[in-house]
């Protein structure tokens, strides 16, 4: 699957588990911005990053299948480019 193939929302879903916050970082995708859109794919949780994770957001030169995209980490603020390849 390319890039500019399918649109893509990547969203950093909050998820209370013990009362402490715990995100993931999910991928869905439509044909169509109307959708309809696909079920959610996790792509980072915070067993993978601890510290809690934020703020994802699609980098813009992202092209064929592999997707570049950024999050925050939640106890030092500090920024991380990740990269996932799309398969079908």
């Amino acid at each position: 699957m390319s890039v500019s193939a399918r649109l893509l929302a990547v969203t950093a879903a909050c998820v209370s588990v013990a009362g402490l916050i715990a995100p993931h970082v999910v991928l869905r995708t439509a044909d169509q911005p109307q959708g309809p859109w696909g079920l959610p794919k996790t792509l980072v949780t915070t067993a993978a990053m601890p510290g809690g994770i934020d703020g994802s957001y699609i980098h813009p030169w992202s092209k064929g299948p592999d997707l570049y995209f950024t999050l925050s980490r939640w106890s030092d603020y500090s920024v991380a480019l990740m990269k996932t390849t799309l398969t079908k």
